[in-house]
């Protein structure tokens, strides 16, 4: 593959499509030729760029101008768009969750083994400077007894099952992938919510051979100020983390304490730069296929228990 990759960004104008800009606009590997959004006028004020193209249209990034197709709009359009991207013989880095169908996830990886693309989950949570942070600090801390993770935050659009897909994919996905990364897969799962009003609330349990049990809430629809916070007890001590009132890990350990504060958060912009590793040849994913496979099938796990 050539330098720069030539590429195509759709949905450019929410965070992480103007997230991804950044990123490709600063690499020297890659160039991007065109940006596609449902709102012209939004598109313009997004990229004041004259040389990148813009459109309204995914069929205007599946010509040969456009090596790569990044994929960065709401959860239940990244089938549709990742499926015409790939059979273009496009590249293409979509946002998690990929899909919230393990037929269609397993039908994508096929597609691009196929037609000889890569085909890359960015699902980005294991690189999370504050999730390094707590991983680090764990490995010194003895056997894990009990975790729990809560995340509440406002009315986004995730709070709209219309936008956001499956209630579990969509929102647990983050913590259930870094539980896995932190503890292993787990021996089982269980789930309960409810979504009503505009509000979204539901919790996962999680549990390993060892004895441990991990709790994870999430909820939208509640909070003006999100809050995010989370605890790992363990034989020898503890560790914890806080946003509140800025981002910090705690560690007690035989009865001393200390604050660290995690460096800052760089998964997005590694998570960019291999993807293009990837299409270049030159490296491997930060978050292989099959990571986001065991995830999202966890997640589908939750869903159907709720049915």
């Amino acid at each position: 593959m050539r330098e720069p990759v030539r590429t195509a960004i759709i949905g450019v104008t929410g965070m992480m499509g103007e997230t991804r800009l950044g990123q490709l606009q600063e690499d020297p590997r890659a160039e991007v030729v065109m940006a596609v959004g449902r709102d012209l006028g939004r598109l313009r004020e997004a990229i004041p760029d004259e040389g990148v193209r813009l459109a309204t249209r995914l069929e205007n990034v599946l010509g040969d101008d456009v090596d790569a197709v990044v994929v960065s709009t709401c959860n239940v359009l990244h089938y549709e768009q990742v499926k015409a991207a790939l059979a273009a013989g496009k590249h293409v880095l979509c946002e998690y969750p990929l899909v919230d169908d393990l037929g269609q996830y397993d039908e994508l990886v096929a597609l691009a083994q196929g037609n000889g693309v890569v085909l890359h989950h960015g699902l980005t949570v294991r690189a999370e400077s504050l999730h390094r942070t707590m991983k680090e600090t764990l490995a010194k801390l003895g056997e894990p007894r009990a975790a729990y993770y809560r995340y509440y935050g406002g009315a986004k659009w995730y709070i709209d099952p219309a936008l956001r897909g499956d209630m579990f994919c969509g929102l647990h996905i983050h913590f259930i992938d870094q539980f896995i990364d932190l503890f292993g897969q787990p021996s089982g799962i269980a789930a309960h919510g409810i979504e009503k009003d505009r509000q979204v609330s539901a919790t996962v349990m999680m549990k390993w051979a060892s004895g441990l049990v991990g709790t994870i809430e999430f909820a939208m629809g509640f909070a003006d100020k999100p809050g995010y916070m989370g605890t790992i007890v363990t034989t020898d001590g503890w560790c914890g983390f806080s946003t509140d009132p800025e981002m910090h890990v705690t560690v007690e350990r035989g009865g001393e304490r200390a604050i660290i504060t995690p460096p800052p958060d760089t998964s997005k912009a590694e998570d960019t730069s291999s993807f293009l590793d990837e299409v270049l040849g030159t490296g491997g994913p930060l978050s292989d296929l099959e990571t986001g496979r065991r995830a999202i099938e966890l997640c589908l796990e939750c869903s159907r228990q709720l049915r």
